[in-house]
């Protein structure tokens, strides 16, 4: 039950981003003080918007394309952030590279960045793949509700994949699970692409996104 694609990265396909810094994105760079030099580099804006759109597109292309096609340029940036930390924090928990004692540490790691960047006292000592969320909740999107909400909700659906792993999960759990991945998803699409309109604040509001989240587990059934 993934939030997303795999990412699919290639330490060579990364032009424009040093190699140190690809090799720390592939390897796990949550544990900080084993990271290269190079890659606790800050990506500030246009640096990590670029890290991140090369993350995207090697991720999933129909991803990279909507926010190329739809979302306001002065936005694009911290779309192609908002997607990318995700997938980087997701391609993690779901891989292989960690065991079940560091996937947990790193999950706490991110809750508790997560936590100060929201804040707005996000630490210095970042990996490239934390800089993204600290980039993105520093930018001028830092005070919107709907990229708060999504950071938030996306934050408790890795963590309910981390608890559920390898264990069947309840109706009720997985209820939870889909709502707070629309609640997410549906957020960002306002954020980023429907100008904050005026939906209303109902149970409607999550329904499209709920309803792809059903065809898309029941695609991976087959």
């Amino acid at each position: 039950m993934k939030a997303h694609t795999g990412m699919g990265l290639s330490i060579r396909s990364m032009s424009g981003v040093d190699r140190e810094t690809a090799r720390s994105l592939q390897c796990g760079d949550f544990a900080r003080r084993d990271v290269p030099m190079k890659a606790l580099t800050m990506y500030s804006d246009p640096a990590s918007a670029t890290l991140a759109e090369m993350i995207t597109k090697n991720s999933s292309m129909q991803s990279y394309i909507t926010i190329q096609t739809l979302v306001p340029r002065p936005l694009r940036g911290d779309a192609f952030r908002a997607y990318a930390y995700f997938r980087w924090v997701d391609d993690l928990l779901d891989g292989n590279t960690l065991d079940a004692e560091q996937r947990f540490d790193f999950l706490v790691s991110q809750q508790e960045l997560l936590s100060r960047c929201l804040q707005g006292q996000p630490p210095r000592d970042l990996s490239s793949g934390e800089w993204l969320l600290a980039d993105l909740t520093q930018g001028p999107l830092k005070a919107d509700p709907g990229l708060r909400i999504y950071l938030q909700d996306m934050m408790a659906v890795m963590a309910f994949d981390v608890e559920r792993r390898h264990r069947r999960i309840h109706r009720q759990e997985l209820i939870r699970y889909s709502r707070l991945l629309a609640t997410a998803v549906t957020e960002a699409v306002y954020t980023f692409i429907g100008d904050r309109c005026g939906a209303p604040k109902t149970v409607a509001r999550y329904l499209a996104a709920d309803a792809a989240h059903i065809i898309h587990m029941l695609r991976d059934l087959r």
